[in-house]
């Protein structure tokens, strides 16, 4: 069940979905987390793409709804596979179907509004969370949903009362790991008020490094709701948005904390990395462009302005820009790896392998065990 947990925590509290369920309806068990495309090889490996669910089981869904298109169960499936596979419109419109047919199933409202969470449409998912528990007051899932709309808002007393409620419908339905998630959350929320905003950006830092992007960003909405002009809030938060793949989101947060600073390197290199993710290159080009301007000794930006180049067919100032950047940071792995790849394109296997084994005592010494393994596979292919 492990493997479940992903971004702020819990599938399982932000859902309602349970191992019974998922091994019914032949689910996979692998989500990978929402990858960062400049930070991938240039032709990103099958691990690396979305998580994959039994193609017989939505046929047959689909089947079934085309012949019974009053069948709320199938709906109700076919929307719990829409949320596996993070098709979260698809999986809204088949809960308002349900819904449509079954104005009073309150686990409906509750998965709907686990899929508008996701889209960010917020107010809409607290309403349908404040439904499912008009008609089910039981539903401790629901209570941990809307703890995590009002985290979101920074309504702390107001979140610290549902995860309370929903932790003890969990205990009394013998939901342990529930249980003992939302007693985590509890302690989370409890001490916020005791940190100062630079140790709560701090720990929304620590949250992206675990992947809790959702814990990451009420950390850093937190800090803006009390000190709105923290530019460094903005763009942290859009780098959790990034990992969610919320890239218009992201943009937003990167503007505004340019707005404030409009100098901030970091800020436009994140950017940049937002518009790459969006296929926007030369919008990412420019960001880039602009961070080395602000701060010529920012070695990540050159690392992603080469990989920009890459995608431009721009070989010989990828090379350059990798170079740049190793210069600047011997340790950056990516740059040697991306380095190597550009090398091998240009037929310089010399120079590939020489560069792929550097990553690979890079990766290996930095315990990226994935990334480790991934380069020896490519120095396989080349030699």
């Amino acid at each position: 069940m492990t493997q479940l947990k992903f971004w702020m925590g819990s599938i399982l509290l932000l859902t309602g979905l349970t191992e019974s369920a998922i091994a019914t309806q032949s689910f996979s068990t692998s989500i990978p987390t929402p990858q960062n495309h400049l930070n991938q090889p240039l032709s990103p490996p099958e691990a690396f793409q979305i998580a994959h669910y039994d193609p017989e089981v939505m046929e047959a869904l689909d089947r079934e709804i085309r012949q019974n298109p009053d069948n709320a169960e199938a709906y109700h499936q076919r929307g719990l596979l829409w949320i596996h596979v993070e098709d979260y419109e698809k999986a809204a419109q088949d809960f308002s179907a349900e819904i449509r047919i079954n104005p009073n199933a309150a686990e409906a409202y509750n998965f709907r509004g686990t899929a508008l969470f996701w889209l960010e449409q917020f107010d809409a998912a607290l309403a349908d969370y404040n439904r499912a528990l008009e008609l089910d007051p039981t539903l401790a899932i629901a209570y941990f949903n809307r703890g995590y709309i009002f985290r979101h808002n920074s309504e702390i007393d107001k979140a610290i009362a549902d995860f309370q409620q929903g932790a003890m419908l969990a205990q009394k339905q013998g939901e342990t790991a529930q249980y003992q998630e939302a007693l985590v959350l509890i302690q989370d929320l409890e001490a916020i008020e005791t940190l100062t905003h630079q140790q709560i950006i701090e720990r929304g830092l620590n949250k992206i490094q675990t992947r809790d992007y959702i814990g990451a960003i009420a950390d850093f909405n937190y800090v803006l709701t009390q000190s709105p002009e923290t530019f460094a809030a903005y763009s942290e938060r859009g780098v959790a948005k990034i990992a969610l793949g919320h890239y218009d989101s992201a943009i937003a947060d990167f503007n505004q904390a340019l707005e404030i600073n409009p100098r901030y390197a970091d800020a436009y290199n994140k950017r940049g990395q937002a518009y790459a993710d969006s296929d926007r290159l030369q919008d990412a080009l420019t960001d880039f462009n602009r961070a080395i301007e602000y701060d010529p000794k920012l070695a990540i930006a050159y690392y992603h302005r080469g990989r920009i180049q890459n995608q431009l067919n721009q070989s010989d100032r990828a090379l350059q820009d990798y170079t740049s950047a190793i210069a600047l940071d011997d340790t950056l792995a990516e740059a040697y790896l991306h380095r190597g790849f550009t090398h091998y394109e240009q037929s310089n296997t010399g120079g590939a392998i020489a560069d792929l084994q550097q990553a690979a005592e890079l990766f290996q010494a930095q315990n990226n065990l994935l990334r480790y393994r991934q380069t020896l596979s490519y120095l396989n292919m080349m030699q």
